[in-house]
This record gives C-alpha cells, sequence and structure tokens, in this order.
C-alpha cells in the first residue's frame, strides 16, 4: 500500500497484478520499518499475509498479525510500525465499488471482524497469484463479502444478551484449557443447545471455532518470543499433540509454526 510522497519506504513490491477494475499489490516490509504519519489517494483492503506491525488510524492503535484484514477509506490518515518481517495483499477498491458500498450506509476503519475472514483473505490470495480469467469476478466478489461480513457483524453487538457475553467471558478465561460445553451452559443457566444455538447466530461461528481460533492467536504470540520450543507452545496453547496443533495452525495462519516463527523472527536465531 503506497503512500505516494514517500514511495522510497513503503517496503519492497513482491509483485503487482492488475486484473479488470482491480489493481492488486503483494508487498514486504523489513522488521524495524517505521512508516510515519500519510494518506493513499485510494481506498485499500488489507490482507496480512504473515507478520507484526502495529497501525494507527481512526483514533487508535491496532496490533495486525496474520490473518488480520484491514479496511482505509481513501484520505484516512494513519502510520504504520513493523515490529517483524511482514508481507501483505493490498486491494485498491475501485470507486465504482464505494459507490455500491455508500449505499449500505456504514464506513469501515482499521481492523475488520467477522467469522470466516481470514479463510476468505486466503482465498483472496490464491485468486491473486492464480491470474485466470476469471480472477476480476471471482476477486470482486470476495471483496464484497469480506466487507459486508463486516458490516452485518457491527450490528449485531447491541443485542447480545448478557448470559451469552458471559459464556465468551468464560471461554476467552479458559481457552486453553479442555473446555466442556455442558460445563459453560451450566455456568450461564441455559440448555448446551440453546449455547450452541445462540452462539453461533451472534458470533457467526461455532464455540469450537472460537477456541481454535483463541489458541492459534495466543500460540502466534508465544511463537514470536522464542523462549519456548514449538512442541512447547503446542501443548501450552491446548492441542493435545503436535499434529493436531500444526495442521491447525497451517490451517488458520496458511504457513507451518515453524516458518511463521522464522519469518516473524527474521534475522535473530530461531528455536527448533
Amino acid at each position: 500500500m503506497m503512500d505516494e510522497r514517500n514511495t522510497e519506504i513503503s517496503g519492497k513490491l513482491v509483485r503487482n497484478r492488475t486484473s479488470g477494475i482491480w489493481n492488486i499489490r503483494e508487498h514486504h516490509y523489513p522488521s524495524g520499518l517505521s512508516l510515519g504519519r500519510h494518506s493513499h489517494k485510494n481506498a485499500y483492503l488489507t490482507v496480512v499475509l504473515y507478520g507484526d506491525y502495529v497501525e494507527a488510524c481512526g483514533g487508535t492503535e491496532e496490533n495486525c498479525g496474520p490473518g488480520a484484514i484491514r479496511f482505509l477509506p481513501a484520505g484516512e490518515s494513519h502510520w504504520d510500525k513493523y515490529q517483524a518481517s511482514t508481507r501483505c495483499l493490498h486491494v485498491e477498491v475501485p470507486p465504482s465499488i464505494l459507490e455500491r458500498l455508500h449505499d449500505l450506509q456504514f464506513k469501515l476503519i482499521g481492523a475488520l471482524e467477522a467469522p470466516n475472514l481470514s479463510e476468505l483473505g486466503r482465498k483472496l490470495y490464491r485468486e491473486f497469484l492464480e491470474e485466470n480469467a476469471e480472477s476480476s469476478l471471482v476477486i470482486e466478489g470476495l471483496v464484497l463479502e469480506m466487507l459486508g461480513q463486516s458490516a452485518r457483524s457491527h450490528g449485531f453487538g447491541a443485542s447480545v444478551p448478557d448470559w451469552l457475553l458471559t459464556s465468551r467471558e468464560i471461554l476467552e478465561s479458559d481457552f486453553r484449557s479442555k473446555v466442556k460445553l455442558t460445563t459453560v451452559a451450566a455456568q450461564v443457566g441455559v440448555h448446551p443447545v440453546h449455547l450452541c444455538r445462540e452462539f453461533r447466530r451472534h458470533f457467526h461461528c461455532t464455540v469450537g471455532e472460537y477456541l481454535r481460533r483463541r489458541r492459534i492467536e495466543y500460540a502466534c504470540e508465544e511463537l514470536k518470543k522464542e523462549t519456548l520450543t514449538i512442541k512447547q507452545i503446542g501443548t501450552n496453547s491446548g492441542f493435545w499433540d503436535q499434529t493436531h496443533f500444526t495442521s491447525t495452525f497451517k490451517r488458520l495462519v496458511g504457513t507451518t509454526p515453524k516458518k511463521f516463527r522464522t519469518a516473524a523472527t527474521a534475522g535473530r536465531e530461531v528455536v527448533q
């Protein structure tokens, strides 16, 4: 994502592709790079492929790790600090698409949150690499789905019942343990079937998916520290064996724990 006034500090362009109305760039940013406050002429949807950086926009600072999806409107002032070697896919959102989004009467800035966004981001990257004749239409559908799901998610928060919020707090505090659904349901005073149904309806994922995602997020943070082996991190994150940890990590993050650690700790000794 390039600042036209500071192209010399915008990282390295890995590959660039134009498909119909879409202009897509894959950029690499070295560890330690800081981009001062700037803005871009066009709106961008960004998929973090790997790495770790902090972006400040819309009055808040947010950490951006693997799988994070971000949206910056045209002209939005922000700054970035790259804490690890990072690679991002930047999709320039055409004005014609923004007009359609305007009709939905919502404005999204910064991190987008909705179920399956990381998977949609991986699909978008795969489509970017394919370069086939149908890509332009597929890319448009994926971008609209990502923005649409995020907008819908923002609309559900106020109606979440207190007992369901409590159940999520319980899961958050115990996500690394062997959580039993019946125990959580008993703690909040509802039937397990009702808990499952309402959890998925309001949070757009199952209880199991939520736990897996939190365990992987925890593992990502631990992998950056280099204080424990990968096997130890897998066990501490709540996975019963290394194979389960590796396969789940690769499915959700898009790479193996070892490759993630190597990329996140580039330039430093990596624990094997």
